[in-house]
């Protein structure tokens, strides 16, 4: 448990521990549509976009190192504060991202289901087969702040396996790739 939430919150910055959240619902408790879904705050830039497919992400923090696999999906990418899908817009306060000479600054603080994110640092890459991310980043979860140094690097692996879709996540536990256990990340 304890490796598996170091890999989380080393990959949180990239979503990949955040569940996506649900779709919004109209009164008569139909999906709604995206002209009825809460608007995104002023000032609360998207991220930027990485090539639709399966991703290896690399995590480094101090004293940890971890792997974590997930589908990224691009039609839905625009909405995300972060570099993937799973950390809507419409739940932060700041999300800033700028252009610089050889990638992008960012800024970012969100909150979601009791979970609340601030991470600032570079992102350099081309985005559409690897990229690097440096960040200072501070988690808090059910009372509990963790901070850390962030190393994620990300490398393009193809299309999405038949078995995964957009925003599911595969953890490398002792050289094994699996499922994290429902509820393990929050």
């Amino acid at each position: 448990m304890r490796i598996f939430a170091g890999v989380c919150l080393a990959a949180f910055t990239l979503a990949a521990c955040d569940r996506p959240a649900e779709a919004p619902k109209a009164p008569d408790g139909k999906p709604a549509s995206a002209q009825d879904a809460a608007p995104v705050p002023a000032g609360v830039d998207a991220a930027p976009a990485v090539k639709g497919g399966l991703w290896e992400l690399t995590s480094r923090t101090p004293g940890m190192e971890g792997k974590v696999r997930t589908c990224f999906d691009p039609a839905i990418q625009g909405q995300s504060a972060v570099v993937a899908q799973g950390m809507d817009r419409r739940n932060c306060s700041r999300s800033d991202w700028r252009k610089t000479a050889d990638g992008h600054a960012f800024d970012i603080a969100c909150e979601r289901g009791g979970r609340l994110f601030v991470s600032s640092g570079t992102l350099t890459g081309d985005l559409t087969q690897t990229y690097v991310m440096k960040a200072d980043s501070v988690m808090s979860l059910d009372g509990v702040t963790r901070g850390a140094k962030q190393d994620v690097s990300g490398r393009y692996m193809g299309d999405c396996p038949a078995d995964m879709k957009a925003g599911d996540v595969l953890v490398q536990v002792e050289g094994r790739w699996q499922r994290p256990a429902l509820g393990a990340a929050g």
